[in-house]
């Protein structure tokens, strides 16, 4: 049988490997919406120009996705705002897994165009 000690160092470490982890997502979906802002910046521009988007299905492809998860972390962030007993956002999230809706980002690979 584990004792206290061990209980709160398992516990502790697994707080810790969350938080990375989370963490590690928030860099990441922080650096694929910099990288959506990019190519709809470059979009607007070319198209103030020779009046085409000039995208590829790659950049299209990336827009989709990413807009998505925009979309998702502004109604995570907002329902974490509203000042209720329970943890409403954590609620959404579990509850949205049990009838097959994901409200967790998703990771996308950013168009090497735009890495440069």
């Amino acid at each position: 049988m584990a004792s206290q000690k061990e209980k709160v160092k398992n516990f502790s470490k697994k707080i810790s490997e969350t938080y990375y982890k989370v963490k590690k997502m928030a860099n990441s979906e922080f650096e694929e919406t910099k990288a959506l802002f990019k190519i709809l910046f470059y979009a607007v521009k070319s198209y103030s120009k020779e009046k085409d988007f000039n995208l590829d299905e790659e950049d299209i492809k990336f827009i989709k996705g990413q807009s998505k998860d925009v979309v998702k972390n502004l109604l995570i962030v907002t329902l974490a705002l509203i000042p209720v007993p329970i943890p409403l956002s954590t609620f959404l999230v579990v509850f949205g897994k049990k009838v097959g809706i994901d409200f967790i980002p998703k990771k996308h690979n950013i168009p090497e165009k735009i890495k440069k």
